[in-house]
């Protein structure tokens, strides 16, 4: 043992914080230092119960109050993406669609201010340089009182006919696509009322199909998260085209991370569209 190092073996609790010190000759203590452990928040409660992400990798809370945005390189990146994407976008029926996180959509409940710049203004405002076309139905969700739930990250069944429908719109179809669906009040717990104790729940819609959908899982590799490729296939569909949606949370990526064709055969060009969240927006985007 070197001069000066003390070692000794000993289980310390310290749930409700433990002080270390050293005695004195009077045998008075000393304290050295107060060791105690903090849980790290995931969830921050806003107004009237709503929950909401914290403490995340993606820094939302950052993000939202505009103390994080997109550093000098991080827009290069954003623009060299945009330059990828035109030529794409030219070539097929191609959309870029923002999915807005909960505190964007649903800031009167949220427990911090509003940035008048975040991330997101700085991403559309570079897509708009790059000629990119893309869609943020903020506007359209925030109309809505039930796009979004109390107790997930996530919006609900009707926000995601509502981006749904949106894209559609954008694309060029112009049917009354919401006299094909109900929707259902469910109560569920969500990944952020998973996260209390007890699970919390709260109201949720459900975007239920009227008709007997035609529609089947033609293939799935059943991974839970990245890398998750899954195809439908619909015997009845309305239209006779081809559906192809990239999406991931983590990183913005045109590449084949979820395949879903919603026609049977026949299809001669396809539609697609790119999708991420307004958080993950802070990532290195990329195409491949």
């Amino acid at each position: 043992m070197d001069a000066g190092t003390w070692r000794f073996e000993h289980s310390l609790d310290v749930a409700a914080g433990v002080t270390l010190g050293v005695r004195s000759g009077s045998d008075e203590l000393q304290p050295c230092a107060r060791l105690s452990v903090t849980p790290v928040m995931e969830v921050v409660e806003g107004r009237e119960g709503w929950l909401f992400l914290a403490n995340d990798t993606n820094a939302s809370v950052d993000q939202f109050t505009g103390r994080k945005r997109l550093s000098d390189e991080e827009r290069s990146q954003w623009r060299f993406f945009a330059a990828g994407l035109g030529p794409l976008q030219r070539q097929r029926s191609l959309l870029f669609l923002i999915a807005n996180s909960k505190e964007m959509v649903r800031p009167e409940y949220y427990p911090y201010a509003r940035a008048d710049v975040t991330i997101t203004e700085q991403v559309s405002t570079l897509l708009e340089e790059g000629g990119i076309e893309y869609c943020n139905p903020v506007t359209a969700m925030q109309a809505e009182a039930d796009s979004y739930y109390p107790t997930d990250t996530h919006w609900s069944g009707r926000g995601a006919y509502i981006a749904f429908a949106a894209c559609m719109r954008h694309f060029g179809f112009d049917d009354d696509f919401e006299s094909q669906y109900v929707f259902e009040k469910r109560d569920v717990v969500g990944d952020l009322g998973s996260k209390s104790e007890p699970p919390a729940k709260s109201s949720s819609t459900v975007a239920v199909f009227r008709e007997k959908s035609g529609v089947f899982c033609r293939f799935s590799n059943y991974l839970p998260g990245t890398g998750n490729i899954t195809i439908f296939e619909n015997t009845h569909p309305v239209h006779a085209r081809t559906l192809v949606i990239f999406g991931d949370h983590r990183r913005v990526r045109v590449a084949s991370r979820r395949c879903l064709p919603t026609s049977s055969g026949g299809s001669s060009w396809s539609i697609c569209r790119a999708v991420t969240c307004t958080r993950s927006l802070i990532a290195k985007p990329r195409t491949m």
